[in-house]
Order: C-alpha cells, then structure tokens, then sequence
C-alpha cells in the first residue's frame, strides 16, 4: 500500500519530512526516517525508466532513474535489528550523518564502473566500460586519461605498494596490472585450464597479495565461451590460478571482510549475495546466502565495498544497499541514476564515490572505508 511502513525495531513511527531537490539544484540533504517504508515508496517525484544497458554486459545494468522534480540525494533509513558486537545498535545516522549529501563529481561518460581511490595522487580512478578508457579525476574535479585505451576494463584495485592499478578487462580476458604512470601494463592471468577466461569483472586483494576475481560472460560481445561455468577465481602472487567457487550463476562484485575470512560475492542475474569462508589455503567453504536485494527499482547487486566496521555496502535497486556484518539490512543510499559499483576514497577515507552509469557521484559518510592493502601512507 502506498506510504505503508514496515518497522525494524518496536518504536513506533515517527515520519520525518521529505527532502527533496530539482535538478540543477544545490543537493539535498540524506533525508532520515526511522522506520522503513516499503521497497520503491516514499521516493518522491515521478521515477521512469529508458533503455540505457551496457553492450556486452546486459544483467548488469538496469535503466537509469529519471526524476524531474525530485531525488537528488535520499536515504531510506532503519535502526538494526541486532546489536553490532560493541552491543550497541547499529543504525544508518551511525554511517551517514545528519545533513549528508550526495553530489555529483563528474558526468558525461557513457557507463562508468570500477572505481578505486589513489591515495598517492588523491585522485579516484574508474573505467568508461564501452569508451574503453580509466579516467582519473583530481580534486579539483579535473578529468584526464590514465589508460586509453583500456582494453574495456571494469573493476580495478589501486595497490599501495607500488601505486600500480589491476585491473579487470572485458576485451582483453584478463586480470593485469598497470605501472603507476600508466605506461606499462603487464597480463597477471588471461586462461585456466588451457581455455580463456570468460571477462574478468571484479577484483579485490588481500594483504598476503592474492588476488580473488569474478569471471562472467559479460564481456565477451559475441565471442565464444570457452570456460565451462561462470566463477570465481584466485591468483595467486606466483601466478597460480584456482577456482575457488563455481556455484553461483552471474559472479560479480566482491570484497573480503576486514578480518580476511569472509569473501562476500554478489550475482546479479540472481539479485543475491552469497558469503564464502576463507579457508587457510585461500579456498572457499561452502557459501551461504546473505542477503537478497529485489525493488521494484532499476538496479541489482553488482559492485561493493566495506567499511572499516566490516559493514557492508552495495549497489542494488535504486542505490546504495547497507547491511551489517551479520546481514541486517540498515537502509538505503538512493542515486539519481542506476549505480554500478562503489569505492571509499578521499583524504580520509570517508567518502563513499559511486559509478553510476553516466555519472560519478560522492557522499561523505562517518565511518571510513576498509582497505586490505592499506592506504599506503
């Protein structure tokens, strides 16, 4: 029913008033409420849909949410259901503070994905999938090439140890690495099995230097697929290749929690995200559901991040998707347009950068961001 709440915890409802703001317009502030109202209501303004999917990466993207009167910046908030192991009650306003905003820092691209915070130059760098391109954008605000081309990469990872950027390429097949000028790329995995990879998509590192991948289809844009099954995979720093999960349909965005023994994966033709325990070899156990993430909004569960506290935060329908570490969904962070993936980045990791289609787009959050390499410094 439209404007029903559906309460996470026994206060009762306190509606807060809507924030909203028209295009061109100084952002708005997150507007906070606490309860939560169904998926897709208490968004404001009229949300339609046009046909703006990615070629060769057609699950993964829905189309973008236009809102002409409304929607720049909203959280749909909701106190935890559980207590965090502190045993205090974790709630949204504990990650994104009163008076939040999200913002747009660049636009004019054709899909942006894999975005990954240089903490050397202080810039964020992120992938125009089709233009084939990784753009860096200063401070200042200031777009310039890093690779171009790119080899239609996706996913990447700035590695503090060397200023170097891996990266997922579509058209390529493989996992490489780029020098930290940009000059020089270097293939780190392009087969298993004698066979290619499907299209690498996602990426992330842990301290011991082993790279955990999702290779779907994707990215292969008419050309045959030679891996039997679409999974995930680990790299090895000598180079040794294993697949480590091949029970998921459409294997995505990924990320490790902090304490490096859960590897979180989403699949965007399913709408889920499964957990996997890492074993001491660096295999998986059998993986589990953690959360499902299904509105009537455009959007599904592609790339993602997590905080320093092991929080998780993810693209979904219609935003931003925050779980705790023990999958209490906590609220939503909506975007004007469909997001891809997101990233922690800024001087002091708070901010939360979000790809979304044509777009990048910012909000500064309370907590930082969790890196396994370190940030360098």
């Amino acid at each position: 029913m439209k404007g029903s709440l559906r309460l996470c915890g026994a206060a009762a409802p306190q509606p807060h008033p809507r924030l909203l703001a028209t295009p061109g317009a100084t952002p708005s502030p997150l507007a906070e409420r606490g309860n939560s109202p169904e998926p897709g209501e208490g968004l404001g303004g009229e949300v339609r849909s046009g046909d703006h999917r990615c070629p060769g990466n057609p699950a993964t993207l829905g189309a973008v949410v236009l809102v002409p009167s409304a929607l720049l910046a909203l959280a749909l908030l909701c106190p935890a259901a559980r207590a965090q192991d502190n045993g205090g009650k974790l709630t949204m306003r504990d990650i994104v503070p009163d008076g939040a905003k999200v913002r747009k820092v660049a636009t004019g691209f054709t899909f942006t994905e894999g975005p990954s915070w240089d903490f050397r130059e202080g810039r964020l760098l992120f992938s125009d999938i089709p233009a084939s391109k990784v753009h860096a954008l200063a401070p200042d605000g200031a777009v310039s090439a890093f690779l171009d081309p790119s080899q239609k990469s996706n996913g990447t990872f700035w590695d503090p140890r060397d200023g170097s950027l891996v990266m997922c390429r579509h058209w390529a097949r493989d996992v490489a690495r780029a020098s930290a000028d940009g000059k020089t790329v270097t293939v780190l995995a392009d087969s298993y099995d004698g066979k290619k990879l499907n299209s690498p998509n996602d990426l992330v590192i842990l301290p011991s230097g082993v790279i955990y991948f999702t290779d779907p289809h994707y990215g292969l844009e008419g050309r045959p697929q030679e891996q039997p099954l679409e999974g995930v995979y680990k790299l090895d720093p000598d180079g040794k290749l294993k697949l480590v999960v091949n029970d998921m349909t459409r294997p995505n965005g990924l990320f490790v929690s902090p304490d490096g023994k859960v590897l979180y994966v989403a699949d965007s033709q399913e709408s889920i995200i499964r957990v996997y325990p890492l074993k001491g070899d660096g295999t998986c156990g059998e993986g589990r559901l953690f959360a499902e993430l299904k509105a009537p909004e455009p959007g599904v569960p592609d790339g993602m991040t997590l905080d320093e506290n092991g929080n998780v935060l993810t693209t979904g329908p219609g935003g931003i998707w925050i779980y705790t570490p023990q999958g209490v969904k906590l609220g939503r962070i909506d975007t004007p347009e469909v997001p891809s993936n997101c990233t922690f980045g800024g001087p002091d990791g708070k901010t939360l950068y979000i790809t979304a289609v044509t777009s990048v787009y910012a909000v500064d959050l309370s907590v930082k961001g969790y890196f396994p390499l370190g940030t360098g410094g």
